[in-house]
């Protein structure tokens, strides 16, 4: 429990309580400010929710901006430099949420007056922020969940090395092996369950052919010259 506690202290953790918040209410934010322009002369009891959820948007996310940079300052130093990048570019987006939701914020604070043409024209505006808004926001999401979720960046004990490891791995070896040699490596589990046919032997004379500059087609190739096929 201890260190459960602990690992929500670090900057990492602190940064993705902050983050998810913001994401949904750029995205409900959108279809609220395109209520408020349809319901324009009625009361102003959505355009005063819609106002709040914008206001706690920017709150939300200038918290995870800041918790961001304390994130961003645990990196470790022989990040490679793609990686960085792609946080880079989600820190430098996320700085300026907080910016674009208080802009909607104000824009939504003045259709509160009594003229009707600020109202309307306002309106429109704050539609249009936020649309860009919740553009914005998802994009640097994508940027943040690919340096989560693919790089491992702020998992616990951030794994990011095993993670590169795992992509340039042996699964990159084994199929670089594969990659080499394919057809003899085929030939290898073929030739026993043809027998010894001519037809067999046609097909896989032609195939092994293909390998000849590999060791193992060689090997095939002279085998299959001789009739030297297993039954």
């Amino acid at each position: 429990m201890t260190e459960l506690l602990t690992q929500q202290q670090t900057p990492q953790m602190l940064h993705a309580a902050f983050v998810h918040l913001p994401i949904a209410l750029a995205i409900l934010g959108v279809p609220m400010v395109l209520f408020c322009a349809f319901s324009i002369q009625k009361g102003p009891t959505i355009r005063c929710l819609t106002l709040l959820m914008y206001v706690v948007m920017a709150l939300m996310a200038y918290g995870a901006a800041y918790t961001g940079k304390g994130a961003l300052g645990e990196l470790a130093s022989d990040t490679p430099s793609d990686v960085y990048e792609v946080v880079q570019r989600h820190a430098e987006m996320g700085e300026k949420i907080w910016i674009f939701a208080a802009v909607v914020a104000v824009s939504l604070a003045v259709t509160l007056v009594k003229s009707m043409t600020a109202r309307v024209w306002f309106t429109v505006i704050a539609l249009l922020l936020s649309l860009g808004t919740a553009t914005w926001v998802v994009l640097a999401g994508h940027y943040g969940g690919t340096a989560v979720y693919r790089y491992g960046i702020g998992m616990p004990g951030d794994n990011t090395q095993e993670v590169l490891e795992g992509e340039a791995g042996p699964a990159t070896e084994g199929r670089e092996e594969n990659e080499a040699e394919p057809t003899a490596y085929l030939l290898e589990s073929m030739v026993p369950s043809m027998g010894n046919s001519t037809l067999a032997s046609g097909v896989l004379y032609s195939m092994a052919r293909l390998e000849d500059d590999t060791d193992l087609g060689r090997t095939w190739v002279r085998r299959l010259s001789s009739g030297d096929l297993p039954v």
